[in-house]
């Protein structure tokens, strides 16, 4: 990736607030740092100006909102001073995002940083405490729920002892297969709102209520709609919201899969809840082990935990979150349903970021939400996400940049020849992102949009059902503001799990000029229909290097190149895959070139399948089977392979 006085400025950014990490620190020209401390037991009225309380209202304030506007009023006399935010041990609950503007900023050379004290454990929770509890019948316990801050709406996740707990599912796992599905009328459109039911999938005497979901898994989609009826007499389940398909199949159709989720029961099992909404209160059937006196449950509350957002003229900057954790973001199906094109675009994250520059968040962690971890929305440059850690979400990672793009290969972009608010120089660097897609089960990994100089390295990513890495986002080899992109030293492991198709350990669609992809380890991508691959160039992919990869276990071609631009490939590893080494389907515009690339296969597993392409070339193809090496060639312009055996 090439630099640029933006990644520059960036790690400057990082070495300065690496320096300025202590309350107190002179580095360079800056002034000396000022603090503000944060403790459970503070209290608001003090002054912040010390970690015990003292006399003269001198202490530590009990929220991080008061905190917050003491440093506004520091920075207010005092701009070439930095200031720490020092939160002690504890959980913090927020009655409101915690939200950073303008006003909010730091300096270059004195930024602002909210950070746990040395050794502490700090959690800043969306959620609510559940309980007292007490007993039910047949050994569920009930607690009452207040329910006057989201006009009696139930909550849709609980969380048990730092673990999620689950809603009544039917089937309890894997899915169901819709019976048939309804014609679409001549000239009509196509009838997505109502299909039958198997014989004898459904139990006897089911009915759905208002709260009760049914998600339908097409392909690279998982739309999550109402299920407003069921004829037990036509077992036809008819349906609210808006099911969106896989783009060219929006229709239903015989085995397509779907469970249910949050229908009525009388008898709970084991980990699972359910809200009464009637009653404002919530039953659980605790597992083995539970105790009502011991027993530590959080309902989420706000959808959002931080927002850091200006505008294009006045945006956020110098600005730092280091060691703390935020957990417990809320997330409800919408009255329309929720329906992304693909990976769940337009997802809201709990951390948004937009309008932004120099932020750093370091060592953080993101848990327990019903959306994406972290959104770095348009306009953002010089952010950096380091060492942390992004699990039990209910959608994505990390999500980067904006998703407009061209509709078509020529036009021109709706503010001119390039789109405003561009985001660019985004660092997301050594982080554990895993256990994504919970709710929205076809949300990726980290996926970057329109964006450059994006630098994707050293992450750990697993257990997700779509694709580990995804970017660029323009259908065709068109002009893209993605380019300029790394994806470095990455591990993605486990991802698709038999959930969803058509996806890649790395995904990318569209022109990304200088954009490197290199040195990762894909493994155990498996598709539930076809698709399951380890690198996938879509359609339009093009001016990306792919180098020594390794790939290994998917159920599918270990790489797979559809209606690509100009791509090359070399010396990437493939082992053990279950379809093909190599698999290509080029359009007239493609140039791919494969060069040292080494396949190791069983038997009956094909090395190359379908890259006759005369725009497709192979140099030093070297396949291995059974301890027997074969290599292979095909100029450009060629459509036959040349073969020789070592």
């Amino acid at each position: 990736m090439s630099s640029s006085p933006r990644s520059i400025g960036k790690i400057l950014f990082s070495c300065l607030i690496v320096a300025t990490s202590g309350a107190a620190v002179s580095t360079g020209r800056a002034s000396p740092r000022l603090a503000v401390y944060v403790a459970t037991d503070g209290d608001d009225r003090n002054d912040g100006s010390a970690p015990a309380r003292g006399t003269d209202g001198k202490g530590p304030v009990r929220t991080i909102t008061r905190a917050q506007s003491i440093v506004r009023s520091l920075r207010a006399k005092t701009s070439d001073r930095g200031v720490d935010v020092l939160l002690a041990g504890g959980t913090y609950v927020l009655s409101q995002p915690l939200r950073l503007g303008p006003e909010d900023s730091g300096a270059p050379n004195a930024p602002v940083t909210y950070r746990a004290e040395p050794g502490a454990s700090v959690t800043l929770s969306g959620g609510s405490p559940v309980g007292p509890w007490h007993a039910g019948s047949s050994g569920e316990w009930i607690a009452a729920l207040d329910l006057h801050a989201s006009a009696g709406i139930c909550p849709t996740q609980l969380f048990v002892g730092n673990q999620r707990r689950g809603r009544p599912r039917l089937p309890s796992s894997g899915t169901f297969e819709m019976g048939s599905a309804f014609p679409t009328p001549a000239g009509g459109a196509a009838v997505v709102d109502r299909f039958t039911v198997k014989a004898g999938d459904l139990p006897v005497g089911f009915h759905p209520d208002a709260a009760t979901e049914i998600v339908i898994i097409d392909a690279w989609t998982a739309s999550r709609l109402w299920l407003a009826r069921y004829d037990k007499g036509s077992r036809q389940i008819d349906l609210r919201g808006d099911f969106i398909g896989h783009g060219v199949q929006r229709e239903f159709r015989a085995g397509l899969p779907y469970y249910i989720e949050n229908a009525p029961t009388r008898q709970l099992a084991p980990g699972t809840w359910q809200c009464d909404p009637q009653s404002r209160s919530i039953r659980y059937q605790p597992i083995p082990g539970e105790t009502p006196g011991t027993l530590k449950a959080v309902v989420p509350r706000l959808s959002q935990l931080l927002v850091i957002g200006g505008s294009v003229a006045a945006p956020v900057h110098d600005v730092a979150f280091r060691d703390i954790a935020f957990a417990h973001g809320a997330w409800a199906v919408p009255t329309e349903g929720w329906a992304a094109m693909q990976a769940e675009v337009g997802l809201s994250a709990a951390l948004e970021l937009a309008n932004c520059h120099d932020v750093l968040l370091s060592g953080i962690t993101v848990e327990h939400t019903g959306a994406n971890g972290i959104g770095i929305r348009a306009n953002c440059a010089h952010v950096a996400i380091t060492g942390s850690h992004l699990h039990d979400l209910g959608g994505g990672g990390i999500s980067v940049g904006s998703f407009q793009r061209k509709p078509m290969l020529g036009s021109a972009w709706t503010a001119g020849d390039v789109a405003k608010g561009e985001t660019t120089d985004i660092q997301i660097v050594g982080n554990d992102i895993y256990g994504l897609g919970r709710i929205q089960h076809a949300a990726a990994g980290v996926l970057s949009g329109q964006a450059s100089h994006v630098r994707i390295a050293e992450n750990r990513i697993s257990d997700l059902y779509y694709s580990g890495i995804s970017m660029g986002w323009v259908w065709n080899d068109g002009p893209s503001l993605s380019h300029d992109n790394s994806v470095t030293g990455n591990a993605i492991d486990h991802y698709g799990q038999g959930m969803m198709s058509d996806f890649g350990g790395i995904y990318t669609l569209g022109r990304q000029e200088g954009t490197v992809v290199s040195d990762n380890r894909l493994s155990n991508g498996n598709a539930r229909d076809y698709g399951g691959w380890g690198i996938y160039a879509d359609q339009g992919s093009s001016g990306i290097r792919f180098e020594q990869n390794v790939i290994s276990s998917t159920s599918h071609a270990g790489i797979f190149v559809h209606m690509p631009g100009k791509l090359s490939f070399a010396r990437d590893m493939i082992v053990n895959v279950g379809e093909a080494g190599i698999r290509c389907s080029a359009s007239s515009n493609s140039v791919v070139h494969f060069e040292n690339e080494s396949v190791r296969l069983a038997e009956n597993i094909t090395a190359v399948q379908h890259c006759e392409s005369p725009s497709i070339s192979f140099a030093a193809l070297k396949v291995v089977r059974d301890g027997k090496t074969t290599v292979l060639g095909k100029p450009l312009g060629s459509t036959a392979f040349v073969t020789g055996d070592r």
